[in-house]
Order: C-alpha cells, then sequence, then structure tokens
C-alpha cells in the first residue's frame, strides 16, 4: 500500500490542505472565516490526520483495494459508477482494515493476554487474522458456515450464541466478565472507525472526481470513517448510506435524534444484522452523511445479480447494499452525469443463499415463470399443452396429479429470457384459451401451488390449511408447534428452507368438524408468526384468491 504520511505528519498534512485546498477553503467556509484560517486548517487537521495514520499503520496487513468501473450499471443508471472492490480484500472484507488498526494498538502484554470480538462473521475473520489462536469470536447461530469456518480455520475459538449480532455481543460481553481479556468492538470503537475510513482516502485518492460516496450500513463504523475522511478531503463530496429495511437501526436512529434499538431484524443481510447502533457512529453519521437509502431484499438480489453480470463473481447480500442503493439514488432525475463511487464490502455468501439469489433474480427479471395451469382431463391434452404454448421454451419444474374428471391443475416453471419473452408466453396462453395463474413473485402463492399439484386430500371438506411465514432461525417450527398444540392432526406439510429472512410453510389440519376452525385460528395469532388461511383451489383464480390474514 502507498506510504501517505511525511516524516513530520502534522506540518505535511497542514502543508497539504494550505496547497490543495486554498481555493476550496474560500468557496465552503465563506470570506466570514478568512481571519480564522489556521483555525479551519486545524479542523481539517483533527479529522484527517487520525485516518491517514491508520493507513500507514495497516500498510501491510490490507490490500489497497482497486475501484473499478462498472460499465453496464453506469450505461443504465446515466452516471459512471466505479465499484470499490473490498470483495477482493483479505478474508474478502473491508472488516479487515478496522481489525488490524485496532489491534495494532494493543499493548504487547494486552495481545498476549488475547482478545474477544462479536461479530456477524466479517470482523471476526479480521481479528482472527491478527490474533489467531489469541481470539476469541462470539458470533450467532444464523452466521454463513463459510464465514465460521474461515474463523476456526485462522485458529481463533468459536461460540455460536443468538441469533444476531446484538445476541452475540451480549454472550461475549458477560463471557469477557470472568475472561478479562480485551474486547474489540467491530464498529462503535474510535480505531476501528479509523481503519474503516481508510476506504475512502484510496477512492477520493485515486478518483477524485468522485461525487457521491455510496456506503452500505450496518452497526455504522464503515460509514462513519469514510464519511468523516472523505469531508475532510473534499466537504462537496454526498454521503449515503444505504441499509437493509429489516435491519434499518441507524436510518431510524437518526430519525428519531437517538439510538433506537430494533426488536426484530432482517437475517437476509447478515452482515448487517445489527440491532443497535454506537454512539460514536451515530454522531459521525448525524454529522456528515448527507442522506440514508433503504432498500429491499428484492432490491439486494438484484444488485448482487448485477454485480454478477459485471465481475462474474458474487457479494453477500451486505456488500451489495451500495449497489441497490446507487440503483436507487440513479432513478432521481437530478442524479445524473455523476461519478458514484459504490463500496462493495465483502463477499462471504454461502452456496445456498447463491441459489437463492439466482432462482429469485430468474423471477424478478422476467427470465423464469411459475404458474398453474387447468387441463382438461382428457387424452393428449398435455401433449396440445406442451406444443401450442411450451414450445421450445425449457421446462424448470412440472407437478401434475390425476384428479378425475373434474379436469386437472399442472404446475409448470418455464425459463423465459426476460421480461418481453414472458409476456409472449402469457398472451399464448391467453389465445390458446388456457385458464392459468402467474405465481412467479409471490412465495406464499408457490408455495400452495406445489402442495396442491399432488391433488386434493381425502380430508377436502374437513381440511383447514394455512400458509405460515417462519423466520428462518433455529427452533422456529419447534416453538410455532409447542404454541398451535396437539389437538389436530396434520395431514399436509410442505417446507423447505430459503435463504431468505422466512421460510413459507403451507399446513392443513384435519377437522372433527369445521367449527373448530375459530380456534385453530387464535391459537395461530398466538404464535406470532405471520399465518394467512387458505383455500386450496383448482386454481387460486377460480377461488378468488381468496386468503384471509390470521395474525
Amino acid at each position: 500500500m502507498e506510504r501517505i504520511l511525511a516524516e513530520d505528519p502534522r506540518a505535511a498534512i497542514i502543508e497539504r490542505i494550505e496547497a490543495e485546498h486554498s481555493q476550496e477553503l474560500d468557496d465552503y467556509w465563506g470570506d466570514s472565516y478568512a481571519g480564522v484560517r489556521a483555525d479551519i486548517i486545524q479542523t481539517y487537521y483533527e479529522q484527517y490526520a487520525p485516518y491517514v495514520a491508520a493507513a500507514e499503520r495497516i500498510a501491510d496487513h490490507i490490500d489497497a483495494t482497486p475501484t473499478q468501473l462498472a460499465p453496464l450499471l453506469s450505461a443504465r443508471t446515466g452516471n459512471t459508477v466505479l465499484l470499490k472492490r473490498e470483495d477482493l480484500q483479505r478474508h474478502h472484507s473491508f472488516k479487515g482494515r478496522g481489525a488490524a488498526n485496532r489491534y495494532l494498538e494493543l499493548s504487547e502484554d494486552e495481545r498476549t493476554a488475547g482478545v474477544v470480538a462479536a461479530s456477524a462473521g466479517n470482523f471476526a475473520q479480521g481479528v482472527a487474522g491478527m490474533a489467531g489462536a489469541g481470539a476469541t469470536i462470539f458470533m450467532p447461530v444464523t452466521t454463513p458456515a463459510v464465514k465460521v469456518q474461515s474463523v476456526r480455520n485462522l485458529g481463533a475459538s468459536v461460540w455460536l450464541e443468538g441469533n444476531s449480532y446484538s445476541d452475540a455481543y451480549a454472550a461475549a460481553i458477560d463471557y469477557n466478565r470472568s475472561a478479562g481479556k480485551t474486547f474489540l468492538h467491530p464498529f462503535g470503537d474510535e480505531a476501528v472507525i479509523h481503519g474503516q475510513g481508510t476506504i475512502a482516502l484510496e477512492m477520493l485518492r485515486d478518483n477524485p472526481e468522485i461525487t457521491h460516496l455510496v456506503v452500505p450500513i450496518g452497526g455504522g463504523g464503515l460509514i462513519a470513517g469514510m464519511a468523516e475522511a472523505a469531508k475532510a478531503i473534499n466537504p462537496n463530496v454526498k454521503v449515503i448510506g444505504v441499509q437493509y429495511d429489516k435491519s434499518a437501526a441507524m436510518h431510524r436512529s437518526v430519525l428519531a435524534g437517538e439510538i433506537v434499538e430494533l426488536a426484530e431484524t432482517g437475517g437476509f443481510s447478515d452482515g448487517t444484522n445489527v440491532k443497535k447502533v454506537a454512539d460514536s457512529t451515530l454522531q459521525r453519521v448525524q454529522r456528515y452523511v448527507d442522506e440514508i437509502l433503504t432498500v429491499s431484499e428484492d432490491d439486494i438480489v438484484l444488485a448482487i445479480n448485477d454485480f454478477y453480470e459485471e465481475t462474474r463473481g458474487y457479494l453477500e447480500p451486505a456488500g451489495a447494499l451500495a449497489i441497490a442503493g446507487v440503483k436507487q439514488l440513479s432513478q432521481r432525475p437530478e442524479v445524473r452525469n455523476q461519478v458514484l463511487g459504490a463500496v462493495c464490502s465483502g463477499a462471504n455468501i454461502s452456496p445456498d443463499k447463491i441459489k437463492y439469489v439466482i432462482e429469485r433474480a430468474a423471477q424478478l427479471e422476467g427470465r423464469q415463470t411459475l404458474l398453474s395451469v387447468a387441463l382438461p382431463e382428457r387424452p393428449g391434452a398435455l401433449r396440445e399443452f406442451c406444443e401450442s404454448v411450451v414450445g421450445n421454451h425449457s421446462i424448470r419444474e412440472f407437478r401434475y396429479a390425476y384428479a378425475g374428471d373434474v379436469g386437472a391443475t399442472i404446475m409448470i416453471g418455464v425459463e423465459t429470457t426476460g421480461q418481453g419473452d414472458k409476456r409472449s408466453f402469457l398472451q399464448a396462453l391467453e389465445t390458446q384459451g388456457y385458464d392459468f395463474d402467474d405465481h412467479s413473485a409471490d412465495s406464499v402463492e408457490q408455495t400452495v401451488v406445489r402442495s396442491q399439484a399432488g391433488g386434493p386430500s381425502r380430508l377436502h371438506d374437513r381440511e383447514v390449511s394455512f400458509v405460515v411465514e417462519f423466520p428462518e432461525r433455529a427452533g422456529a417450527l419447534r416453538d410455532f408447534l409447542r404454541t398451535v398444540g396437539d389437538d389436530w392432526n396434520i395431514t399436509r406439510f410442505d417446507y423447505q428452507a430459503s435463504s431468505s429472512d422466512t421460510g413459507t410453510v403451507l399446513i392443513s389440519y384435519g377437522m372433527e368438524s369445521m367449527d373448530e376452525t375459530s380456534v385453530i385460528t387464535d391459537r395461530l395469532r398466538q404464535t406470532g408468526f405471520e399465518a394467512t388461511r387458505i383455500i386450496p383451489p383448482r386454481l387460486m383464480r377460480s377461488a378468488g384468491r381468496l386468503t384471509t390474514s390470521v395474525a
């Protein structure tokens, strides 16, 4: 990494500010500040110097990653989009910067005694990379296996506790009361903030034309450091934060003007799954960050797919937040012909989540269409359907069961090349007179049609069915079944882990009498999970998409 400091850093920085920012100081602060120029320079020095010192300190322990043009995103957004490739960093995450800076500030005695940290995964790898067997790391049980194994491979001891970073943090603090080691905070520590902020130094040194820095937010250590350092270099650069809308603790705290602790968070973006930010990060965000955007799970999925199209690599959900933010920001008429620098903060993604992202992106972009289609029960009906409608489209999924003379509903998943091809495919279905429903964008409907494709239950007249959204965490099904109880027989159960925040379950119960429906409905409300009663239809449309929320 390029050495930034001179022998006398204080004199060198003040001289540099005078030489490079003289006009900028006049323009930014105005004539009224002309008499206190030395005070302004000192402010710049105090704000900037810790980041330069951190860059010097960690130079041998991290990589100066490239900032690369993203031509496809640039063309789509009408801006020049630059990607800061922290996914190429050691351990595939920016977190090693802050971990290295904090660890290198420890005394020899503190290093010998060992360190303790809590992390959703990436900071843990940074700490383990520095401390090895001297590190004890607490991580949520929901942490992707790729991150857990990486930490263990680096020699650290790993304890899995709770379902979020906040749970792991509480366990780490409790452990360290008796262990007496040095606790390293992943985002609320000054040295960690300074280490993360070195990314801004690199980006603005290599690309001074950047107008907007777009930065992901979890606990806020990255954006706090980057924003403070960036504003010291160029007060006019816009710093835009991006959060997953189900874990937006910083956004909520900024709006409230104080730290807001979230009761629940979404685990899809596991690297930013933080319920409570730190005071040190909130203060910097309030002072230096221009705006915070929130994005949905689907926005993140498409951003991961965008990155794949640009690089043929995969980011983890937290690592793709900035790309999702760039796309949202670029929808504004005033954000045109700007230079947007997006931090791709990490690439520690598990294979099962990659699979989910690929399938979900295909659905969102019209490349995978999932339909239920009514067919007459007569010889040749299925062949006619395939010849007249499916044609040369590849079939990814097909479910059918004989249902007697009442007609059949098939479930079919078809590859389409995009939204245009999908529209043509659906138009062909209408032209041929087929009754169908498109379930491509709705996971609840997908669960229903998959489970019903096997034919009606023998208890059809005395069966009640629900779709339940389970949080993807250990023990969720157990808690659900305990609350509902054993008063009814389960006649149908359909579930598969989704790598999303929630998994969708279709569960049916056999009733002695349908009068019991209100009792089981009340029991479902008590679980706290979102449950929807469904009437299993031949087609969703034939039942008028009859669904009734019960929780």
